[in-house]
């Protein structure tokens, strides 16, 4: 009887630690506050190349490189101003662009902290610190291999976006004009 009530005795100890560990846990995990919940909510976020957020941004004007109103403004110069095809081609051109230096510059980044890692990177208007190591095979670990060949990827796809929107524009541009 001993025994058993030594056993008894053990594992309400040991139930009682697991629960208080847990209760613990719960208290300490996760961000308290609204902005730390916010910054967290976007942990699992690499490089938003490819995210909605982009357009979204686009749309507001919010963080817009300053480029990119050049930008707009050459290609509305080409433009009919009131074709809605011709407003849907500078769009997608526009936001192309922008991902395609997005992409450039988290594969920038990439890059440099793949080959260098104790390098402070800074963002700089030209874009990485890094920008000397375009083209560089990475000689980090396979996955920073695999992610440095996934972003060249998106640049690759953003870049034929926003060419072929840039093309379409001209062409129709130029069966507009008079002969």
């Amino acid at each position: 009887m001993d025994e058993g009530k030594r056993r008894r005795r053990s594992a309400l100890k040991e139930g009682a630690r697991w629960l208080a560990k847990q209760q613990a846990k719960r208290r300490l995990a996760g961000p308290k506050t609204e902005a730390g919940k916010k910054i967290s909510s976007q942990n699992s976020r690499k490089h938003g190349v490819t995210s909605r957020d982009v357009e979204r941004r686009f749309d507001e004007g919010v963080d817009v490189p300053d480029w990119l109103f050049v930008l707009a403004s050459h290609l509305r110069e080409m433009a009919d101003g009131e074709d809605p095809m011709d407003a849907h081609l500078i769009r997608k051109a526009l936001i192309a662009a922008w991902r395609v230096t997005m992409a450039q510059d988290a594969l920038d980044m990439e890059m440099a902290t793949s080959l260098y890692p104790a390098v402070d990177l800074k963002k700089t208007l030209a874009g990485w610190t890094s920008d000397a190591l375009h083209g560089v095979a990475g000689k980090g670990s396979a996955t920073s291999t695999r992610k440095a060949e996934k972003l060249s990827y998106y640049a690759a796809r953003f870049r034929s976006e926003r060419d072929n929107a840039i093309r379409l524009l001209r062409q129709r541009s130029l069966s507009r004009s008079p002969p």
